[in-house]
């Protein structure tokens, strides 16, 4: 690059601020690395202790992120005491969400000068049942915490005292927020989710395997850290939810002529107990590739969904009996507007009709692309560049 871009950067300072613990793949898909390449100073925040006590003190991550760029925050006082030592040359990427929780903090940060903005990369199809509205309204009068983050969200920034964001990033058309911390001079700038990079990188690869397969996306459903935190109930034992799946698998290799393997959720640990997938293959960080030569893809509602969207892959989807009526039946029906297709339950494989399972509906699935996985407007580079263009330069 040339002097001016050398002379901008110098002393700019990316700060990312987690409410998980920090790992590899978070340093990855952020595009770290690169960024620091360019000559920026990255730090990351990780609030975790202050956002989710008990997962920071119960929990650590397969892949935890091991060097000096990480600073961990215990208390809110500590960390606002960071806050008020930002200036003009730094830029803060709150990965945190926009909640109640973080009101002080945003106000600590609204009165700097630092540069301040979010990220709506995750998008996925929203429920939009009357019955889930309604359940809603009805957690929100339960629960009073339910009801307060509800009015903060609605509230005007003026009277939270929460300067408005200078960026956010949104990836999709369904990204785009009604509501929050944005304001007439926000600007809005088109990207694409995290899996976008990886599709990028694997898309050109020559073809790694060529045996006959299709893909499990895992979401460590009965172990799923979130769904804790998050009282989120799945109405599964473990042990029945594996062992209905795996009979499922099994009906599915025979009628399929493939064999199952797993693409193991980011989250999971199976090294402390038998492999619960009957012995099958069970591969972590590959899941792009694996998408890309599987013959098919089968999943619940696992964000990694986005490389069967973009591969253009079948895409499967697993219900449960004891979905019905919950937190999954809500979230794997929208995706039918979509594939075109109904999810299977995994107590009928051997009366599923392949042939229409095993079909892509290309209008469909580049409609989910637009919507949930790339604004129109962004450029097919790295998630990187275009903070590196977009927000550190600008």
């Amino acid at each position: 690059m040339g002097g001016s871009y050398s002379r901008n950067m110098a002393n700019k300072r990316l700060i990312v601020c987690v409410q998980f613990p920090f790992t590899n793949r978070d340093y990855v898909r952020f595009g770290l690395q690169t960024i620091l390449q360019k000559g920026f100073v990255v730090e990351v925040w990780d609030c975790t202790p202050l956002i989710y006590p008990d997962l920071a003190s119960h929990f650590t991550p397969p892949d935890p992120f091991v060097g000096n760029l990480v600073r961990v925050f215990d208390t809110d006082h500590d960390l606002a005491v960071e806050v008020k030592t930002l200036s003009s040359s730094d830029v803060v990427w709150v990965e945190m969400g926009y909640r109640i929780r973080i009101w002080g903090f945003l106000r600590a940060l609204s009165r700097t000068s630092a540069k301040w903005g979010m990220v709506h990369l995750g998008a996925v199809p929203a429920p939009v049942s009357q019955k889930v509205v309604t359940s809603r309204l009805r957690r929100l009068l339960r629960h009073p915490k339910n009801l307060k983050e509800h009015f903060f969200f609605r509230a005007p920034l003026s009277m939270l005292g929460i300067r408005p964001m200078d960026f956010i990033l949104v990836g999709g058309t369904a990204a785009r927020p009604s509501m929050g911390a944005f304001g007439p001079r926000t600007r809005w700038i088109g990207a694409h989710c995290f899996d976008f990079d990886q599709y990028l990188e694997v898309l050109p690869r020559p073809i790694s395997r060529t045996d006959r397969y299709a893909v499990y996306h895992d979401e460590y459903t009965p172990y799923h850290p979130e769904f804790a935190l998050e009282k989120i109930n799945i109405n599964i034992t473990p042990e029945r939810f594996y062992s209905q799946l795996g009979r499922f698998f099994d009906d599915v290799e025979r009628a399929t002529d493939v064999r199952i393997v797993v693409a193991a959720h980011p989250r999971s640990d199976y090294s402390r107990t038998p492999n619960p997938f009957g012995g099958r293959e069970i591969v972590r960080g590959q899941t792009a590739e694996l998408v890309r030569d599987a013959r098919f893809s089968i999943a619940h509602i696992s964000t990694s969904q986005n490389f069967a969207f973009l591969f253009r892959k079948p895409i499967v989807h697993l219900m449960f009996r004891e979905f019905v009526g919950g937190y999954y039946e809500d979230n794997i029906l929208p995706y039918r507007q979509y594939t075109g297709k109904d999810p299977i339950f995994v107590d009928s494989a051997d009366a599923v009709d392949w042939t229409s399972q095993l079909v892509v509906d290309s209008r469909g699935y580049q409609a989910f692309v637009d919507r949930f996985i790339e604004s129109p407007d962004a450029e097919e580079i790295p998630l990187a560049d275009i903070v590196i263009k977009n927000v550190l330069m600008a």
